[in-house]
């Protein structure tokens, strides 16, 4: 969602379905060469151009600059120790002693 809706969040625009280089916008095209591993859901659409709270867009970009893993707390928590990133949801900087 967050990347599919980027040229609606920058004004260029109105709909993400109207930019051309995303695959939202390919999405009923021929030149899209798989429908990905995920059906979309039915009002993918709608949800793809409904804003994005600044919670969410804050949770996201601190997931991203610590290369944690984004989604729920029971996802997250074990996608992150299958991957071998734990450390990505702890707080950074060292542990204070106890």
């Amino acid at each position: 969602r967050y990347v599919e809706r980027n040229p609606v969040r920058a004004n260029l625009v109105e709909s993400a379905r109207q930019w051309s280089w995303s695959s939202l916008g390919a999405t009923n095209s021929s030149e899209l060469s798989c429908q990905g591993p995920v059906a979309r859901p039915r009002d993918w659409d709608s949800f793809v151009n409904s804003p994005q709270t600044e919670e969410e867009l804050l949770a996201l970009r601190r997931c991203t600059l610590r290369s944690a893993p984004f989604g729920d707390k029971v996802w997250t928590t074990a996608t992150a120790r299958q991957l071998g990133l734990e450390s990505s949801l702890r707080p950074p900087g060292r542990p204070k002693k106890p």
